[in-house]
């Protein structure tokens, strides 16, 4: 949910008072901008939006995320209309940190996103 990414920003409201700076997320440093903090407020009924996506969706957890817990993904995936996919990043975090999962998480997506691409290039 997008309420819970900003409480994860720790100094958000410096990134609204200055318009940009650099915060914590999750324990390392990332320059956000203020439209960010904006957006995340304005679109706190993800569920709904997703629901009304009209586009294919794949969600992808992983099991050792502990910024993310997997009943918010979860609900994420329940709220989708289909054609939609959950993958379980098993051995990843949230940053997808470790390189061995980062790459699995690429051909991951690159098979799951082939098929969409094709059927666009085709139109």
């Amino acid at each position: 949910q997008p309420s819970h990414a900003r409480a994860l920003i720790v100094g958000h409201e410096r990134v609204l008072a200055e318009g940009v700076a650099t915060v914590d997320i999750g324990g390392r440093p990332f320059e956000v901008h203020r439209t960010l903090i904006e957006d995340l407020a304005a679109h706190d009924r993800l569920p709904e939006r997703i629901r009304d996506l009209g586009r294919a969706l794949l969600i992808m957890h992983a099991p050792n995320d502990r910024t993310v817990p997997l009943d918010a993904a979860r609900r994420l995936f329940e709220a989708a209309r289909h054609p939609k996919s959950f993958v379980a990043l098993d051995g990843g975090d949230h940053l997808l940190s470790r390189v061995a999962a980062g790459e699995r998480a690429g051909r991951i997506i690159a098979a799951w996103a082939e098929p969409y691409l094709r059927a666009e290039e085709s139109r």
